[in-house]
Formats: structure tokens, C-alpha cells, sequence
């Protein structure tokens, strides 16, 4: 599926249908990355947390690859959803353009321009491999977008991502393990401030006992079946 193509637009079509059912509202900029944003009532003004990866695929890249992300984002959305949780600012699930880089140079040219690392306007007149424009692809399959990129700030970008084939888990070798190294930070003079010290480590004791608690009873995700 590589960015741009027909291929590409089904997919696209499909990610915007199941953001649209999730009660996201979808928005595409102009080099074509594509978000479902979810904005709580009352806080439309407060930075996002971002979530994603991307669609296009390359050969041999494993199966899940930048598609887990994209839908493992869409269903922690659905479930949080589900369960009546409420975020305190929006949240952005978002399929970045043309990450692979087998059709258009360079590779993560999406979140490149969307990071301002790139200029907007030499993206779109790349030329791909058979030759293409990839602003002109991206008019034919409809996703050429009406935001300029960078129109979100997100406060965090979180990206689950699987960067390799089945050899792992054929070999029946763990993957998937998280580890979370937690550090207070200690006031260097805790004598002149021992409130912000004590606070500091009660807050970290707080994230530890919220994740055992999580581990112990995962949530069920409602569409895990799209993965």
C-alpha cells in the first residue's frame, strides 16, 4: 500500500470511516496526514496528546507495523470511550503520509512537514518512483487536506509501533514488554523545601499503584478484531 495510491485511499477511507463511527471528527492537512481528534466539551483550547503512526506499508515489514499504531490509537479511543472516561484535553489519532518512503523520498515525509523539518511546498512536488507528483496524487485520491500542517501542538506524541517480522514470536520469544523507569524529582536542598520533595515521591508512588492496578484488570477492547 504505498502512499498515495489507490491502495493508499482505500485504506484512508476506511481508518476515516471507523474515526467517524468513533465519533471523531476528521480532518486531513495538506500533506495529506489524517486525524481523528476527539475534543471534550470545555477543553477545545488545551494542547492534545497525539497518538499514531501510519498506513502505507512496505514488503516484509511485518504485518502490524505503522498500522497497529494507527489502530491500536482508534481503539484506546473507542474504549476509553466505552467505558465513560472524559480526558481532560482532546486527543488527535492521526495516519501520517508517506512514512515508509518507497514511494516518495525522503521516508516519514508527513511527520517531517508536519514537524516543520521539511517545507510543505517541496513535498508536494516530489517525484515518486513511477514518476507521480505527490501533490497531484494526493488531489486524485481526495486527501490533499484543507489545514495547514502543524495545526495542532500537541502537548505528548505516544506511538505504539511493532519494527520487525515474526521472527520473535515464532521462535516463542516475549515481545511487547514495557518497561517504565520512574524518578522522583528530589529538591537538591530538601531542608529548604521538604514539601516539594515529599509531593514529588507520593506522586510517583500514585503512577506506580495506578499501573499495577491497570495490570490487573486490563480493559477489553470493544474492535480489537481490526487488528
Amino acid at each position: 500500500r504505498l502512499a498515495a495510491s489507490d491502495e493508499d485511499k482505500a485504506g484512508r477511507d476506511l481508518v476515516s470511516r471507523w474515526m467517524r463511527e468513533a465519533g471523531l471528527t476528521v480532518v486531513t492537512d495538506y500533506i495529506g496526514n489524517l486525524f481523528g481528534i476527539w475534543t471534550p466539551e470545555g477543553c477545545a483550547e488545551t494542547e492534545p496528546v497525539m497518538t499514531g503512526s501510519h498506513i502505507d506499508t512496505v514488503i516484509n515489514a511485518g504485518q502490524f507495523d505503522g498500522c497497529y499504531g494507527v489502530l491500536a490509537a482508534l481503539e484506546v479511543v473507542e474504549t476509553l470511550k466505552a467505558s465513560g472516561f472524559v480526558p481532560a484535553r482532546p486527543i488527535a489519532v492521526v495516519a501520517f503520509t508517506n512514512e515508509e518512503g518507497v514511494r516518495y523520498a525522503p521516508d516519514m515525509l508527513g511527520s517531517l512537514v508536519y514537524a516543520g523539518g521539511y517545507p510543505l511546498e517541496q513535498a508536494l512536488a516530489t517525484v515518486g518512483t513511477d514518476g507521480a507528483v505527490l501533490g497531484k496524487e494526493l488531489k486524485r485520491i481526495g486527501y490533499a487536506g484543507t489545514v495547514a500542517p502543524g495545526f495542532l501542538k500537541p502537548c505528548a506524541f505516544v506511538e505504539a509501533h511493532i519494527e520487525q517480522g515474526p521472527i520473535l514470536e515464532t521462535e516463542g520469544i516475549t515481545i511487547g514488554a514495557v518497561f517504565i523507569h520512574i524518578v522522583p524529582q528530589l529538591n537538591p536542598n530538601p531542608k529548604e523545601d521538604i514539601n516539594k520533595t515529599v509531593s514529588s515521591v507520593c506522586n510517583c508512588l500514585r503512577i506506580r499503584v495506578t499501573i499495577n492496578e491497570g495490570m490487573e484488570a486490563p480493559p477489553k477492547f470493544p474492535n480489537s478484531s481490526r487488528l
